[in-house]
């Protein structure tokens, strides 16, 4: 039981995890992104089950010889948007035997997180540290900031950016919202013609109006016409930390994800999750509240097609240094936890799975690294066979899939890690998307992965109908 000593450090761990998720956002497009010299190996070096294969693997293009630095992932159509901490980059997948994936345009305006979502051809951007928004030119930082801060340029604040990409080869900024606490991540919650926004942040390394002493303890709701994404704007805000409280008091929350017919929200908010009630999404309501002892950080929280489940995943000690890395599937450590949550009110708590293996030294990297391999951003399959199967990232552990179609014996049914040159991924994301597993890769510079699974075609999927914001359940098939 980690309880006794969890709620003195809790600080602690978020200053921590603001090191991976926030500080490193400062490099840009300069010597100290990673360069294309990490991502020169192939599929043969890799360590991998023999049902999921590598079929391409694109590093993230943001200038001669420099590679982003990844982070999440959106898709439309045939197109695919990857995050990073320079900008956001837009692929164009293809036919397999012209390379399945092609990058054909890139937003050059760093910023963390980097975190992305996708309406129509305009992407929005989450900023949460106001030094990483440090470029300005004719399409970076160009227009006016509104919301909790107004300025005549955006640079140097933090929020959520508006890029148009219906010219893919000169995306440019045309709005900024700025927000209090900035924006870790951020979900869509479409509702006629009105789109909402829940952005979701705490205390990194803030001051001022947002810092450790201080907190946060809301997530704020921002709007716009679904014609004209342009026009985002903060409609209101909701107290994730008002009580009374069975643990320490939220200090804002991490990740969510929206269903917007089902009127529900899954919320993972640092120290506890979260089930609200969002039939008026202007004003949701909380439902329900999860506490776990073994649960350091409440990172990601993602529900099953039929409602039943929700996965709430644990980003122990931040991902930072270490964490994660016990080579045991029952291990407690970094794990996915899986509830039923039949009755949103009285979520119950049905098993857990945690990576079971332990990644092999890299031979170039600092070694006081590689064991990091928590729990970090996955996706639920829709299936057609109704099995429960989950695809997610580990950071430096690369990616496993998993079916907990008995949650209480979760099974790992695959697994890839890129080992090229004896080089760690560093795994940010995973998300499967009509037929294939993509990947965004972070402080590695390999880029955007693209993987096939065995059994996890068409066949056994139902694949999405016009695209995929991850953090926003949807049911319209093919």
């Amino acid at each position: 039981m980690r309880r006794s000593w969890f709620a003195p450090v809790l600080l602690a761990l978020v200053v921590v995890l603001g090191l991976v998720s926030g500080s490193i956002a400062f490099a840009t497009s300069g010597p100290t992104a990673a360069t294309t010299a990490t991502a020169t190996a192939g599929h043969n070096e890799d360590i991998h089950s023999d049902n999921i294969k590598m079929l391409t693997r694109k590093p993230i293009r943001v200038g001669k010889g420099i590679n982003g630095q990844g982070s999440d992932m959106a898709f439309a159509g045939k197109r695919a948007y990857a995050g990073s901490y320079q900008g956001t980059a837009l692929y164009k997948i293809i036919a397999p035997r012209n390379g399945h994936l092609k990058q054909i345009g890139f937003h050059q305006c760093p910023g963390s997180q980097g975190d992305i979502s996708v309406w129509g051809t305009f992407v929005f951007v989450s900023i949460d540290a106001p030094g990483s928004n440090n470029q300005e030119n004719a399409t970076c930082n160009n227009t006016k900031a509104t919301g909790f801060k107004t300025a005549e340029k955006s640079t140097g604040l933090e929020g959520i950016r508006v890029v148009d990409y219906s010219n893919p080869k000169q995306p440019k900024q045309v709005a900024f919202v700025s927000t209090k606490c900035g924006s870790h991540t951020h979900t869509l919650v479409p509702d006629g013609e009105t789109v909402y926004m829940y952005v979701e942040a705490y205390p990194i390394s803030q001051t001022g109006d947002c810092n450790q002493v201080t907190g946060h303890g809301e997530v704020d709701i921002l709007s716009f016409p679904a014609n004209d994404p342009s026009k985002l704007k903060i409609a209101g805000a909701l107290d994730v930390s008002r009580g009374p409280l069975p643990n320490d008091p939220p200090i804002g929350c991490h990740d969510l994800q929206a269903w917007p017919e089902r009127d529900i929200v899954i919320a993972a908010c640092i120290t506890e999750a979260q089930v609200w009630n969002i039939e008026n999404p202007a004003k949701p309501e909380i439902l329900a509240r999860i506490t776990n002892p073994e649960v350091q950080i409440w990172h990601s929280a993602a529900f099953t097609w039929d409602g039943k489940y929700a996965i709430i995943s644990d980003e122990y000690g931040g991902a930072a240094g270490g964490g994660g890395c016990a080579g045991d599937k029952d291990s407690m450590i970094g794990a996915m936890w899986f509830y039923n949550i039949e009755d949103p009110s009285n979520p119950s708590l049905e098993g857990h799975y945690s990576l079971p293996r332990v990644p092999p030294p890299p031979h170039t990297q600092d070694e006081s690294a590689f064991y990091r391999c928590t729990t970090h951003i996955y996706t639920i399959l829709p299936m057609k066979n109704g099995k429960y199967i989950a695809v997610s990232s580990y950071y430096r552990g690369g990616i496993s899939a998993v079916d907990f179609s008995d949650p209480a014996d979760p099974q790992e049914i695959g697994y890839y890690l890129q080992y090229p040159n004896g080089v760690l991924p560093d795994t940010w994301s995973a998300y499967w998307y009509n037929g294939k597993v993509y990947t965004n890769d972070h402080l590695s510079g390999l880029g955007v992965g693209v993987f096939r699974v065995k059994g996890l075609r068409h066949r056994q999927v139902h694949f999405y109908a016009g695209g995929l914001n991850p953090q926003t359940q949807v049911a319209r098939f093919k």
